[in-house]
Formats: structure tokens, sequence, C-alpha cells
């Protein structure tokens, strides 16, 4: 009887932690004070992007700006809201000063309809504390199903530092391979990728899965899939339009970030086209990885960027 007692409070106690997957992060700087304030249209589109930004991050545009679309690109709100709607999450009927609860419906049902929630009951309180919990709670209820994998490549010159890192995300809207800068202090891979991982993860994207490589193998991994033919979609700070072809035989420069056209960036999402040279030759690279996954999972991955 006393072990299932126990067993029930943790359950609970997982449960209660699961459900507030990052609030905290959401919260920042807030005192209670400020969170029982009501929002304005303006905070909710600020609290909405930052959600978007920890469980999809650099998410490449989706569509052009709907014709509906009216502000004005000198209104210091326009950065926020075109982004918002081209990533079809914004409302027509929204205003920077009120929030309506039709219009943080309208923006939270395009949110969740991304990972097929349709169920999922969210609060109409529209406190600053009842904006970021109903979004904590989509949070929450995407992650489990979640499946991004870390790529780690060791550097040729020293196998103990990363030559670049990113994180492998074909579970998301937008399948892309999210690049990083390599950190500004040596990051310690003696131990494969435990140190590296928890670099990587954001409260809503946390890394089991991994693959950790030489340089050379891990580049070999996507530029031989895919012929080379590489494009960023996605970048910050500096936001792009469209996607920028990366030029050929410059993709492993663009790769470690020593690229004119990663300059000022600390982050970015690359998708790879062109003819496949399929399975094949991943399977001669497999030897030479180390992964906590079994090589069609592996090939599944990288066949799927």
């Amino acid at each position: 009887m006393r072990r299932t007692l126990s067993l029930i409070i943790i359950s609970l106690c997982l449960s209660l932690a699961q459900a507030q997957l990052c609030l905290s992060e959401l919260e920042k700087g807030l005192s209670p004070e400020d969170l029982a304030k009501t929002a304005t249209g303006l905070e909710a589109a600020q609290y909405l992007k930052q959600a978007v930004d920890l469980l999809e991050p650099a998410l490449p545009q989706r569509n052009a700006l709907p014709s509906w679309f009216a502000i004005d690109s000198t209104n210091p709100t326009y950065d926020l809201t075109s982004w918002l709607a081209e990533r079809d999450l914004f409302s027509s009927d929204w205003q920077a000063d009120n929030l309506s609860p039709e219009v943080w419906q309208e923006m939270l049902s395009r949110f969740r309809s991304w990972y097929d929630l349709p169920g999922l009951a969210i609060s109409d309180d529209l406190s600053r504390e009842g904006i970021v919990q109903s979004l904590s709670d989509i949070i929450s209820a995407v992650v489990p199903g979640l499946k991004p994998v870390a790529l780690v490549a060791s550097s040729s010159a020293n196998g103990n530092h990363v030559a670049f890192w990113a994180v492998i995300r074909n579970d998301s809207i937008f399948p892309r391979l999210i690049v990083y800068r390599p950190a500004d202090t040596p990051v310690d891979l003696s131990e494969g990728t435990k140190a590296a991982l928890p670099l990587l993860e954001t409260c809503a994207m946390k890394l089991s899965n991994y693959i950790f490589a030489q340089e050379d193998v891990a580049k070999n991994l996507f530029l031989s899939n895919h012929n080379g033919q590489m494009y960023i979609v996605a970048a910050s700070p500096k936001a792009i339009s469209g996607y920028k072809e990366i030029a050929s035989g410059t993709e492993a420069d663009v790769l470690t970030f020593r690229s004119p056209e990663t300059d000022g960036l600390s982050n970015y999402a690359a998708v790879f086209a062109g003819n496949r040279v399929g399975p094949t030759t991943l399977v001669r690279l497999l030897p030479r990885v180390r992964t906590n996954m079994n090589p069609k999972q592996v090939i599944d991955f990288v066949l799927g960027l």
C-alpha cells in the first residue's frame, strides 16, 4: 500500500512538472502583480512568438503575407506581426492595444493545429498569466511526441572540440536541419555528446537521440546525400525572406560558420534539395558514426530532410 501511494505521488509530481513546461521561461521577469494584469494584443503576440521559438527554433515562413494583412512596414509591430502572419498564426482582427477572447482563441487554434491537438482545452483567461499558461499547455502536449536528433561533429584538428552542431527536426511541420554557431568556450567531447546535448536543448526541445561523428563524416551525411545542394530557409537574429541558395562548394563553410553567409547569425535552418544519391552512400558512412539509434533510424532521419 505504501509503495502504491509513493508511486501515485511520483506520478502526480511528474504530471505537474509536465504541465508546466516552459512556464518559467515565458513568465521570466514578471512579478505576480505583472502576471495578474490583462494582456494586450501586442503582449499576446510576443508571448506566442516566444513559445514558437522555444518549440520550433528557426522556423521558416510557411506562406506569403495574406492579402488582408494591413500593417504598414513602418509600424513598430510590423516585424512581429508579419512574422506571425507568414506562419499562419495571425488574426485579421488583431489589435495591438487590446485583446479579445475571439482573436486569442483563433491564434491559439492556428498554433495547436500544427500538431493535431483539436481536443486540447485552452483557457479563455486573458491575463498575462492565463496567456502564458495556455501556451505552456500546448507546449506540454506537443513535446512528448517530438523526436529531435542532435548532430554533433568533432573538429578534425581537435577531436575534443565541436566543429559544428545541429538538431535534425523531421518531427516538425517544416522538416529542417537547425545549425547553431559553435560556442565561444570549447565544449569537451571526450565523453561523446554528454556535454554538448544540454547546450542545444530548450525547455521544449529535449535531446536524447544523437549522431556523433568527425567533421568530414558528419558533413558527408548530408552533402553526399543531396549532391551538395543546400538552402538556408530561416535564420536568427537576422530574418530572411523566402530562401537563400548556398553556392556549390561553400556548404562546408556554411555548416561551420566560416562563410560570409553566416555573419551575424546565431543559428539558421537549412534544407537540402536535388538528386538524392540513395541510402547506399549513407550506409558506407555509418560505421564511422557513433549513435544511440539503429542504422535504419539514422538513414530515415537524414533522408527525411
